[in-house]
């Protein structure tokens, strides 16, 4: 029995070991070429979900220039500055994420 068990813990390892490996692979391939890892609709789908519970938790994205960074001038550079304390990984995360899945500013 201890034998069987050993078994699948090993198996369940170089399993995840390589799935890791894969992954990592992947990613690594798509950061040299630049290009996006999955469909564009499944990120928009995250975003999505993340910013409504952001909304439902009181959080939006807003700011003293606009509430609509796609108004923003291309041609400008801008310092865009977060809230301490725990909001640069929501932010990031939950608001912010839509304009990676875009590729914005850069298109890519």
């Amino acid at each position: 029995m201890a034998a069987s068990r050993r078994t699948k813990l090993l198996t369940l390892l170089a399993v995840m070991l390589s799935y890791l490996k894969a992954r990592d692979f992947v990613l690594q391939r798509a950061e040299v070429v630049g290009r996006r890892i999955g469909p564009r609709w499944l990120g928009m789908v995250a975003w999505h979900i993340l910013n409504l519970y952001s909304r439902i938790a009181g959080v939006r994205n807003i700011s003293e220039i606009s509430d609509n960074p796609d108004k923003l001038d291309p041609s400008k550079r801008y310092l865009i500055v977060w809230h301490p304390h725990g909001f640069i990984a929501w932010s990031a995360l939950f608001i912010a994420s839509r304009m990676a899945v875009l590729g914005h500013p850069h298109g890519r």
